[in-house]
């Protein structure tokens, strides 16, 4: 035998160490992950398959999720930027109380020649009838009169006080306003849902009397 046969017969009788990269064992699994099986073949992941009331949940969760994140972006939106109906408000607020030569006499009459305060404002007249422990709750809205018109909007305020005898009083203002000219016109005044007049609207809103 030559030196190429020993060679070959040492070959045919020298062991292999190690492990073969596919040995056919076990194989190693994670969840959600392929596998692969003794003979070689690909296992489906494991994914539990949803039903029907899990996904209504899931949707559920979502909505309410995404009503919470709506409403505090409108309250932050109405806290930080009132908006056209914070700068309605403060533009009758801001208004000179309504009243004409004709009221200031008849006022002048009433309360024995005190002269009306021309340089009074609604805002200021409003918080003479709330006073100390009363309360005015300020609002603007669209009319149905004026709805085709978005320059046109109504302001009202609502103040709820207690007289001197006691009573529970509710007084009611609402005021036409044109956003483009600034011009204020009262066109509704009540006390405890009872309508008054002009001019129990103007002596409200100089002193403070319902």
């Amino acid at each position: 035998m030559g030196f190429k046969d020993d060679l070959k017969e040492s070959f045919k009788h020298a062991s292999v160490s190690g492990n073969p990269p596919h040995n056919g064992g076990t194989p190693v699994t994670s969840e959600g992950s392929t596998t692969l099986n003794s003979v070689g073949n690909v296992s489906p992941p494991n994914i539990q398959p949803l039903n029907g009331t899990s996904i209504l949940r899931k949707l559920l969760n979502i909505v309410v999720d995404l009503l919470v994140v709506a409403g505090l972006i409108y309250i932050a939106t109405i806290y930080f930027f009132p908006g056209q109906s914070g700068h309605d408000i403060e533009i009758v607020k801001s208004s000179s109380v309504p009243g004409s030569p004709l009221i200031g006499g008849l006022i002048g009459g009433l309360t024995g020649g005190i002269p009306m305060d021309q340089t009074a404002t609604i805002g200021s007249g409003i918080s003479k009838i709330a006073g100390v422990s009363g309360t005015a709750k300020w609002s603007s809205f669209r009319t149905d009169k004026y709805k085709d018109n978005s320059n046109i909007c109504c302001v009202q305020a609502v103040v709820d006080t207690t007289s001197d005898k006691g009573e529970q009083q509710t007084a009611t203002f609402q005021f036409l306003l044109n956003r483009s000219s600034k011009y204020v016109e009262l066109i509704y005044y009540g006390v405890n849902g009872k309508p008054e007049t002009m001019l129990s609207a103007v002596m409200a809103l100089q002193y403070g009397i319902l």
